[in-house]
């Protein structure tokens, strides 16, 4: 230690004295001529108009091969999975040429005889009482080195940001964080009237047009880590900006949001027949009520008919009607088809016991209603939409399905979306005539797999797209949702994620590398998301890891815990 010391001291190097005794030199920087300098170390890094801050002088890329790279630094250097640095070429600082990089893993720094170097330290420290040496050996300066590993995300040009068309830099680069205000200026865009804010990057908020979140997006993460206390924001956030939004809602999370309007489906929610496809009220029957194998056909064909005569006519339907329609669709009296007409009604009668559809005097009295536009009691999506566009404003529509029969709660999604699906398509035909806005909802969908199977999913999604209304899963289990979610997916926002699987499910979706999803996922902080999206999405398909607003809205959704309980009585 003695030679080690005289050495530091010649060149004038200062010491800062550990408590085990032993002295660690500080890092010290030099003037161009290698002379040690007293000036402040600010003054001596480099500026960019890109950059808030100097470079860093604690670090240097050591590495650049395609789009992946490393950055060796300093431990003194504060660097973050999912942190944005703007790598600059030395040579160019008048006109700022180089690449945008975001950090996807951070490392202890490798170099030659590390792992021999780690053993002798380790020999030493078991045998410190034998030879007499004190128990923790002294680090040399580089032991105090890190590695981060980082995506090239974009290029400047002349001090514009470009893509990055396979554009390289030499190492000898300055190192910056890049500007939060030019990274977001230049993969959000803003509209004022319509911006949703969902937190902050850096001292900047994370604020763009709610359009970037048309057609399909997800939301995941493991249980716990906030995709709720997401998806309440973005709810709110559009609301607030004149969106209705449809919940289903499996564990009661979403009925406290303003403006909730929360149905219980048989209690204060019922569907209106003339509103639902004849396929849609024979797949109720199948999963409820299913018609014998004898009268199923006649039934099947007959119901079409009805349907299609009632609506062209513009009737009303209800499950009374349908049941006094046996006699004309099974005919005669001879005994099979009278135990026909028996089971047809039967089956009839056990679907109106689950109390779902309006009868013909609440269709009537409602279609009055709205044709003296006068208000209508919210007992159907009809009456519900209608309020909310005589008001001209937004709402939340929540559907309390959790704790139902797993086929009570397919029967209500089916219900719902004919019922939306019917909704958008007069919405389109009163814009088109009377010039106003269209009132199309966006849907979320709370762990779909609990009531949605995928046939149903990949035939919805398609036609999802060209209705007008926008879906959003949201799930801790992504791995249930089909492949035709991840194909299509047009906009991401993930929470932290450590199942292996979810998160090699979640890296497939197309939107950025997999090395990136797969690095991020278990290491996002909490309170953080990644917001990825397709190059028309939100982030014009830049990673962004950002900080999430704390959006002050009530909570829901607390778990009954007779455990609890007794930890807290007296």
């Amino acid at each position: 230690m003695t030679d080690n010391t005289e050495k530091q001291e010649s060149v004038n190097i200062p010491n800062v004295e550990t408590s085990e005794g032993f002295d660690i030199p500080l890092v010290k920087f030099v003037d161009n001529d290698g002379s040690p300098s007293d000036a402040p170390v600010e003054a001596r890094r480099a500026l960019s108009n890109l950059s808030q801050k100097p470079s860093i002088t604690e670090a240097e890329m050591i590495e650049l091969s395609g789009s992946t790279g490393k950055i060796l630094y300093f431990r003194t250097a504060s660097i973050e999975i999912g942190d944005v640095f703007y790598l600059r070429e030395r040579d160019s600082a008048n006109s700022e040429n180089g690449i945008v990089v975001q950090i996807i893993k951070k490392e202890a720094a490798t170099y030659a005889q590390a792992d021999s170097k780690s053993l002798w330290r380790l020999l030493t420290a078991v045998r410190a009482k034998q030879l007499q040496r004190a128990h923790y050996e002294s680090p040399d300066l580089i032991d105090l080195f890190l590695s981060a590993t980082f995506k090239v995300r974009a290029a400047i040009v002349n001090g514009k940001w470009e893509s990055t068309a396979g554009r390289v830099v030499t190492r000898n680069v300055d190192i910056f964080y890049i500007s939060p205000k030019l990274l977001l200026g230049n993969i959000l865009e803003n509209k004022e009237k319509v911006n949703i804010k969902l937190g902050e990057f850096g001292d900047e908020s994370v604020e763009f047009s709610g359009q970037g979140f048309d057609k399909i997006n997800l939301i995941t993460g493991m249980k716990g880590a906030g995709k709720s206390h997401i998806s309440k924001g973005v709810i709110d956030q559009s609301r607030q900006k004149g969106m209705t939004t449809v919940v289903f809602d499996i564990n009661d999370e979403y009925g406290n949001l303003p403006d909730a309007i929360v149905f219980k489906p048989g209690k204060n929610l019922k569907f209106r027949l003339d509103r639902v496809e004849p396929k849609t009220f024979l797949d109720i029957v199948a999963m409820l009520a299913p018609f014998s194998d004898r009268t199923q056909y006649p039934a099947i064909a007959g119901l079409y008919r009805i349907f299609k005569d009632r609506k062209d006519n513009k009737h009303p339907i209800d499950i009374k009607f349908l049941i006094g329609q046996a006699n004309i669709l099974f005919p005669g009296n001879a005994t099979f088809i009278a135990n026909m007409r028996a089971a047809y009604s039967q089956s009839l009668e056990i679907v109106e016991t689950y109390n779902l559809f309006m009868d013909e005097k609440d269709i009537v009295e409602e279609n009055n209603a709205i044709k003296k536009q006068e208000s209508v009691g919210e007992n159907s999506l009809t009456s519900t939409f209608y309020n909310l566009d005589q008001k001209n404003s937004a709402g939340v529509i929540v559907f309390s399905i959790g704790g139902l029969l797993p086929e009570v709660q397919r029967v209500i999604v089916k219900l719902v979306m004919d019922s939306l699906k019917e909704i958008c398509d007069r919405q389109t035909s009163r814009h088109y005539e009377e010039a106003k806005v269209p009132v199309y909802p966006t849907v979320f969908f709370e762990e779909a797999h609990m009531y949605m199977d995928r046939e149903f999913i990949n035939r919805l999604i398609p036609v999802i797209r060209h209705l007008g209304m926008n879906l959003f899963f949201v799930t801790n289990t992504p791995g249930e949702l089909p492949d035709s979610v991840f194909r299509l997916l047009d906009n991401l926002i993930m929470t932290r994620m450590v199942n292996e699987a979810d998160i090699s499910r979640v890296s497939a979706c197309g939107l950025t590398d997999g090395e990136t999803i797969n690095s991020f996922a278990p290491e996002l902080p909490e309170h953080h998301a990644l917001l990825l999206s397709a190059k028309d999405g939100i982030t014009r398909n830049f990673p962004l890891v950002f900080h999430v607003m704390d959006f002050k809205l009530p909570k829901s959704g607390v778990t009954r815990s007779m455990w609890k309980a007794l930890a807290e009585s007296s």
